[in-house]
């Protein structure tokens, strides 16, 4: 916690620093001061009980009484980080953060898709997809403070959707930056943007081919067009 959040006199659940994610929290009180992200605090029940000392902020981990809700929160965390176990790539991750900054709606993206509810159904409404993003997975929660933590699964669909949804907007977002390192790579101590240019061209071939239909898809459409009957008027 930040030291400007403490308040003397408040209870608070203190996690050890070797402490593993289950292990419960112990009951501190903050006594004050704080001070260069140190708090001194008195133990409040345990082997420890009256031990005032200093310890790191970092260690406070919320108050005693959202204790509950924070470790229900970190136990569905690792929950969804299991459910992307082999999911996830480099390229992929990459290719979404493109689609979703060219939506106007993120800065980017980075492993899991944690957001504000609202953005999340707009970029999903967007996308012509039907239902909540919250919806898509089984291990997709709100946590306590009503943010929304959404599988890669779910952000891939959503990117894959949009990017085809809004074929033009990926496209001038990928096009901006490929034509702005193109040209520094020409300026005068510029040549890493041309490295950065090669280096990005896998996510940007990507994020590309999620804005065409695919190619069976397309087979279907055009095969059933050649088969329509047509009216001789």
């Amino acid at each position: 916690m930040r030291k400007d959040d403490l308040a003397v006199g408040k209870a608070y659940a203190l996690r050890a620093s070797d402490a593993a994610p289950d292990d419960p929290f112990i009951q501190v009180t903050f006594i004050g001061p704080a001070r260069s992200r140190q708090a001194r605090v008195r133990y409040v029940g345990g082997e420890l009980l009256g031990l005032e000392e200093w310890v790191p902020t970092r260690l406070l981990v919320c108050s005693w009484g959202e204790r509950r809700a924070v470790l229900r929160d970190e136990r569905r965390a690792r929950e969804l980080d299991s459910a992307d176990d082999g999911l996830w790539d480099r390229v992929t991750e990459d290719a979404i953060s493109e689609v979703m900054t060219a939506s106007g709606e993120y800065g980017g993206f980075a492993r899991r898709w944690s957001t504000d509810p609202a953005s999340a159904q707009r970029f999903w409404e967007r996308a012509g997809l039907e239902g909540s993003p919250l919806d898509d997975h089984p291990m997709n929660f709100q946590d306590r403070h009503g943010q929304w933590h959404l599988a890669f699964s779910t952000a891939l669909k959503a990117s894959q959707a949009f990017a085809s949804a809004e074929p033009d907007m990926v496209d001038l977002y990928i096009r901006g930056w490929e034509e702005r390192l193109r040209a520094e790579g020409f300026e005068p101590g510029g040549r890493h943007s041309h490295d950065l240019l090669r280096e990005w061209a896998p996510r940007h071939a990507l994020a590309r081919s999620w804005t065409q239909r695919p190619l069976g898809q397309a087979a279907e459409d055009d095969g059933a067009h050649r088969n329509s009957p047509v009216l001789l008027t």
